[in-house]
This record gives C-alpha cells, structure tokens and sequence, in this order.
C-alpha cells in the first residue's frame, strides 16, 4: 500500500468511526466497479477539473495528490562536554574538649564526556479536496504542510571523573542527569509516519464532517392552521359494515358543553385500523418538545465522582503514540445528564495518534454527580481535559 492510499484508509476509518449512519466511503477498487456499472470511463478521475459525469450512487469524489514527502536523517554528531561536580567527605577532628568528631565537607572537580545528537524529521506536503459530482465544486479545499520529528541527545558512557558518578556522596548537576539517562535511539521511522498520517486524517476528517456530514435544519412549527369551513376534508372509506354515503354521518358537530359518549361498535373485532405516529431522531432536525435544555452554567456544577487523577489512572496510552513520543492534553467536551452520565462526547483539541479516541472512551465511562440549578438535576454542558504524558 502506497502512502496515498494508507492516508485514505486512515480518512475512510475516521470518518465512517464518526459520521451518522447515512455515510458511506468507497476506495478506489469499488468506485472503479461502479464506474463500470455505469459505463463511465475512469480518465476523469485524473483531472479535479474535468466536467464531472452524471453518476448515480456518489455524491462527493476526494482528491488527493501529494507533492513532496521529505525524510531527513541527521548524522549522530559528537562534541566534547566538560561538567562540574560535587564530592562530599567526612573530615576527622578533635574539638576543643578534646572528643574526637567528623565534619562534612565537599570539594568540586571537574569531568569530560561526549555528547551525542541525533535528528529525523519527516515533511508532508500537498492537498486533499473533496468535489460535488453533480455541481464540480470544490466543497473541501484541505492543503497539507505537515511535518514531524525525533531528536536524541544524550551523555556516552565513557566519563573521566575522579570519583564514581553514581556514588550516594557525588552530585551531579541535573542536566547531566538527564543526559545519562536519555534514550540512544531515536524512533522508527514508520511510527513517526504513522502519527503524522494519523494527524492529517484527523484534521481532514473533522472537515469532511462539519461541511457534508450535516443535516438540514427545519424548525418546529410554532402554530398550525385552524379549522374552516373552507378546509378540504379528507375521504376515509367506510370499515366493513359501516354505512355509506348520505347514511353516514360525516359531520357530527355537537353544541359546546355537550357530552360524547362512543356508540356501541358495528365494526367487526379484527376490523380496527389506526395510524401511529412514531418520534423519528435526526441529526440537526430540532426536536424542543422533547429535548430538555442544555445549561452551561448552574449553581451546583456536576462533579466528577473520584476525581479526573483517579479517571487518568484507567487511561490506556495508544501504541502509536507511545512509540512516536507524542504528549499534550485533550479537550473533550459533552452533556452530562440527569443520571450522571456523560453523552454525546466531542473532541475539541486533540492531538492525533489515537489519544483522541481514547480520551472520549475515558469520558464516556466516568461518572458525575449531576449538576442542579435552583433545586432541580439539569442537563449541563461541560468539557474535561485527559492530558497524554509518557
């Protein structure tokens, strides 16, 4: 699999991970079937700006080309290092009551060593773009300049020194200290690939998402129009046994204050019929009959039950991330609910390289001391940071 290819995967497994379910992505095999399918020649998919074919299935067409990919290797490079350290000795004395003591007392020398560093960095660059087949516009124009990198520097094991480093009496400046005990080899190059790809695809994902993956929005109607006598009536056919026509009695309007009591059934038993009406949920359609309101701010803000340090502790480090060194703090920000859960948790700031999935795991498994305002438990819209450190 060629590095184009390995991006779209990471882009298609992103997005089908994130998007609702009306969502599909093809790879190039399947799209090249439908093409046939549909006598469509594939040299179009060649040209971003070639007229775009009237093709039945598809709605977008992404565009990827890259224009450089850059690795660069630096030499490990030597330079002589000379260092200050601490001795401490004890010091036999005889004080002035003539009882024989010891004094503490330190002295400074000087060591030698080599240090050496080491570099790589990885660059990517190019653009991705996402076309509507039916209007050929550019709907995400995504360009790539990304870049990642491993540095080591670290002390050789060969330091010329008076006393033994590693002595409980010798004190060693703290740079030193982390020089020694620095790593020597720098990360593979394939995982820092990986985490660069991983990145990319996060950021395109998240685009694909906020520009395509939205519904339309349709507000709730806010009256419906009266009844008149100029209102069309609807035609219902009689049930089996129910008289017709005039003998029927299509308008049974009865002075206000009356009482309605049902008539005895003539309809058989297994001749009901009834039309039920079901809630249907649907991103972006607004539903403010059923769902509460969402507060941001309230007296008692929800607490999270055994503190985020305790949460932390459960935190699974992805491998790609450990193995590329990759650090920093995640954003995630959701509703908790009247029960203490938290829902519909998003990613606000992330940091690529699979942390991001696992900080909104951690926060769909935590639990809350739901939030109150003016004595009532209320839905509140909060965000918590997982921070990623090795």
């Amino acid at each position: 699999m060629d590095l184009g290819d390995y991006i779209f995967e990471n882009i298609k497994t992103k997005t089908l991970q994130q998007a609702s379910p009306f969502v599909r992505l093809m790879d190039r095999e399947q799209l090249s079937v439908l093409l046939r399918e549909q006598q469509i020649s594939e040299s179009w998919l060649a040209d971003v700006s070639a007229p775009q074919p009237h093709l039945e299935g598809v709605d977008y067409i992404i565009y990827g080309k890259l224009n450089q990919v850059y690795v660069d290797h630096d030499r490990l490079e030597r330079t002589p290092v000379t260092f200050r350290y601490k001795y401490t000795y004890s010091v036999p004395y005889v004080d002035d009551e003539g009882r024989k003591k010891t004094r503490k007392e330190t002295s400074e020398h000087t060591a030698t060593a080599n240090k050496y560093e080491a570099g790589v960095t990885i660059k990517l660059s190019g653009a991705i773009r996402v076309v509507d087949v039916q209007t050929g516009e550019v709907v995400v124009n995504h360009a790539i300049a990304e870049e990642i990198g491993d540095h080591i520097e670290y002390l050789g094991d060969r330091v010329q020194a008076q006393h033994d480093l590693n002595a409980r009496n010798v004190s060693v400046p703290q740079e030193v200290i982390r020089l020694r005990n620095a790593r020597t080899e720098l990360q593979e190059t394939d995982a820092l690939a990986k985490a660069l790809i991983d990145r990319i695809a996060g950021t395109f994902t998240n685009q694909i998402l906020a520009t395509i993956d939205v519904a339309a929005q349709v507000a709730d109607p806010t009256s419906l129009p009266a009844f008149s006598e100029s209102t069309p009536a609807v035609s219902v056919p009689p049930y089996p046994g129910e008289p017709s026509g005039k003998d029927r009695d299509t308008d049974r309007r009865l002075p206000e204050g009356s009482a309605v009591q049902d008539p005895p059934s003539t309809r058989p038993a297994d001749s009901h019929r009834a039309i039920r009406v079901e809630p249907v949920a649907m991103r972006g359609v607004s539903s403010k009959a059923q769902e509460p309101e969402v507060f941001v701010r309230v007296e008692e803000m929800p607490e999270l039950i055994g503190g985020l340090q305790a949460l932390e502790r459960q935190l699974r480090y992805p491998e790609i991330a450990r193995k590329a060194g990759i650090e920093g703090r995640v954003i995630v920000q959701f509703v908790v609910d009247e029960t203490g859960r938290a829902i519909d948790p998003v990613v606000v700031r992330g940091i690529g390289a699979g942390c991001d999935e696992e900080a909104v795991r951690l926060v769909k498994q935590a639990r809350f001391k739901p939030g109150k305002d003016k004595g009532q438990v209320v839905p509140v819209k909060m965000s918590l940071p997982i921070t990623f450190r090795l």
